[in-house]
């Protein structure tokens, strides 16, 4: 298995046409659960839809993921993991990020974390644990990262799991660089490409004025199951 790679940017990796009628079954799915019964598929705290929920509508995550993995993701997913890829079938999610104002009630950005601590137990010792192996692709179906949320994470990795405190907003300016973070401006189609170890969180500022919607998928080697996975729908897309 070859080492994670560091943020990778790239651009137009889906058509505008793709995105625009993503988009449209994103928000209205969002809508339809907000204010309605419990549903394991939906987020209140950060407007989040599993895909599988949006499988009967065409937003399928093997339908979705297969064709990227095949075109733009195949040469850097191949040089992280050189063996099958497989997609965590119930971790990929559709997000909606609102402009400060705008949020609709019980909504909050997402504050720092690692993909990579997906299922850890915090409430025991993780002392020097690494995160899982894991790569997210995260794609922008608006435009974003100028007048509406984006993305800000650290362009090094982190090999380590960071803990709920170390995650807090001041710690994290006081330990890197202002080099070390990384807030890209993109446009619908664009796609970011990150290991489980990158710390990131949503990019709000107060002068933004429009919404973000965004979809991730999320892969792992086949070789490198992990004790945090079992019970997930773990579909291998293919030989590399």
């Amino acid at each position: 298995m070859g080492r994670a790679p560091t943020p990778q940017l790239l651009r137009a990796a889906v058509p505008a046409a793709t995105c625009e009628d993503w988009r449209q079954l994103i928000a209205a799915g969002v809508e339809r659960r907000r204010g309605g019964p419990l549903d394991p598929d939906f987020s209140l705290h950060s407007s989040s839809l599993r895909l599988r929920a949006l499988s009967g509508l065409g937003l399928d995550p093997v339908a979705v993921a297969k064709p990227l993995w095949r075109g733009v993701l195949q040469a850097p997913i191949d040089a992280c993991f050189g063996d099958c890829v497989t997609l965590l079938a119930d971790q990929c999610w559709a997000r909606c990020q609102y402009a400060p104002g705008r949020a609709p009630p019980g909504h909050a950005a997402h504050g720092w974390h690692q993909d990579g601590a997906l299922h850890f137990d915090f409430g025991m010792p993780l002392a020097g644990r690494a995160p899982l192996k894991m790569l997210t692709c995260w794609i922008a179906l608006t435009p974003c990262g100028e007048d509406a949320p984006g993305l800000e994470l650290l362009r090094r990795p982190v090999p380590h799991l960071l803990l709920p405190p170390e995650l807090d907003p001041s710690r994290v300016s006081d330990r890197y660089a202002p080099a070390d973070f990384w807030r890209p401006v993109m446009g619908a189609g664009d796609l970011l490409l990150f290991s489980g170890d990158t710390l990131h969180r949503t990019h709000v500022r107060p002068m933004m004025g429009s919404d973000r919607i965004s979809l991730e998928l999320r892969f792992v080697a086949i070789a490198a199951r992990s004790p945090q996975l079992r019970g997930e729908r773990l579909v291998t897309l293919g030989a590399s």
